[in-house]
């Protein structure tokens, strides 16, 4: 069970993670890094230019994943009012909008200079961090003209104008994950 959610984190941070790089610039790459200490240790480690990645992305053969874009079901935002929330999104002033505290767990979600962060921390015996940065030029280009598509090639083209570092980080007690963006074509 472990090792299947494991694969399905990998394939999801491969499938929302790429991008080309234009030719003089250097090329990013994307990492991803699952480190397990349970009963059966394992390290994954995932180190590719973010060119091969929307390449790939692009070639998919798949019923929803055409061209980059996958359709999905029952998602019923059109045009007008995803560009709504997008707006309300990026014009909300920086700030901190959800904090919980609680004796076992924290979480904060806010905002700063064009980022959203989610920030989660559990205490106790099950013992957890989940880090997350999305820039929200990636939730921009994420969300395609078309009603019910989400455009997977936007936020990789998005993530080519993000800047170098972490954009997600979860560990517990046996687990460590990490996805992010540098310039180096191995991992740290």
């Amino acid at each position: 069970m472990v090792r299947h959610a494991r694969l399905g984190l990998v394939l999801l941070a491969l499938a929302a993670l790429p991008v080309a790089v234009p030719a003089a610039a250097a090329e990013k790459w994307l990492h991803v890094r699952v480190v397990e200490s349970g009963d059966e240790p394992e390290t994954v480690r995932i180190n590719l230019p973010l060119s091969l990645v929307k390449s790939l992305i692009a070639a998919l053969p798949a019923e929803k994943l055409r061209e980059g874009k996958i359709h999905v079901e029952g998602m019923k935002l059109d045009e007008k009012q995803r560009k709504a929330v997008l707006d309300s999104v990026r014009s909300t002033p920086d700030g901190e909008f959800v904090t919980v505290e609680a004796p076992d767990e924290s979480v904060r979600i806010w905002k700063s200079g064009g980022t959203l962060f989610v920030q989660v921390r559990q205490r106790g015996q099950a013992e957890e961090t989940v880090d997350i940065r999305v820039p929200l030029r990636l939730v921009e280009g994420l969300f395609a003209p078309e009603p019910g598509t989400l455009d997977l090639l936007a936020l990789i083209e998005g993530l080519e104008e993000h800047g170098e570092g972490d954009i997600v980080t979860v560990k517990d007690r046996t687990s460590d994950v990490r996805i992010w963006l540098d310039s180096r074509s191995s991992a740290d």
